[in-house]
């Protein structure tokens, strides 16, 4: 009798054991979801400020919000948000490609980062992030349509600017990135082929003549690098990049190497957009021994 007494009560806490068990479980989700409402409200109203031009307040919550929960791909959304909207599609990139990283399958990042692509002249990346959208996202009625305006924006003004088709454009961009990669790798010959095929199709791509004197700058054939420099200047003049080049390399010896480290600049939006030189931007280097 004693013994079944015994298995009884241990049945009794077995089952107490369990139930408090599961009454902890369920206070801890209504917890845990308590505080996600409170962080994704807390969130929405950052969203909002933006919304309402409020730029710096709505960063001064989501500051707050980042130092607590770093790790919430909903808050670098925002951020991404902020800096589109606020003009800095720089920021926004970074932010929104961190979002992503955190919730890979939530549509409005990529519509957002695809604007700011936008705003930034990197139409090629602009097509790759809604090619991605469209793969890695339930469809949404709002972003895919939005999605769908931001390409037709796209071929309305390379037709009254550049007059070539958007997958033309970004096929060269694409090329063009391979180049300077293949550069950047020292890889000069190859370089200079894809560099010469992008002239074929845009004659007046001062950058491939710049880069292509840089690659025969850098294998120490001079003469037909100042004779590329030349080309780029022939058809900008005030392509700082291409003369720099050529003053440096004019010092070399025929044979002598540019010995310099490969940097990518994007010239025509960092200096003359923002009415910026180069040769200035140099000079003050100089003077403080950078």
């Amino acid at each position: 009798m004693a013994k079944n007494q015994q298995q009884k009560q241990k049945k009794l806490q077995l089952k107490a054991a369990k139930r408090k068990k599961r009454e902890l479980e369920i206070k801890k989700k209504e917890f845990l979801k308590k505080q996600q409402n409170q962080l994704d409200e807390r969130i929405a109203f950052a969203i909002h400020l933006i919304q309402e031009k409020n730029y710096h307040e709505a960063e001064k919550l989501l500051n707050q919000i980042l130092s607590t929960h770093p790790d919430v791909g909903y808050v670098y959304y925002a951020y991404g948000l902020l800096y589109v909207t606020s003009g800095h599609p720089k920021q926004g990139i970074i932010a929104l490609e961190k979002s992503i990283v955190h919730d890979p399958k939530f549509a409005p990042s990529y519509l957002n980062l695809a604007i700011a692509y936008f705003k930034g002249a990197l139409l090629h990346k602009m097509v790759e992030t809604i090619d991605k959208m469209h793969e890695l996202t339930c469809y949404d009625t709002e972003c895919y349509t939005q999605a769908e305006k931001l390409i037709n924006d796209a071929r309305v003004m390379l037709k009254k600017g550049e007059n070539t088709s958007l997958e033309q454009y970004c096929q060269n961009l694409h090329d063009f990135d391979e180049a300077f990669n293949l550069m950047s790798a020292k890889s000069y010959p190859e370089a200079i082929d894809l560099f010469s095929s992008l002239i074929k199709k845009e004659p007046g791509h001062v950058a491939c003549h710049g880069n292509i004197g840089i690659c025969y700058s850098q294998m120490g054939q001079k003469a037909l690098a100042i004779q590329y420099f030349d080309k780029a200047l022939a058809l900008d003049p005030n392509y700082e990049l291409a003369l720099v080049n050529k003053i440096i390399t004019e010092e070399l010896k025929e044979g002598e190497k540019l010995n310099s480290e490969m940097k990518r600049v994007e010239y025509y939006k960092d200096f003359p957009i923002k009415n910026k030189s180069l040769l200035e931007e140099m000079s003050m280097k100089t003077l403080k021994g950078e």
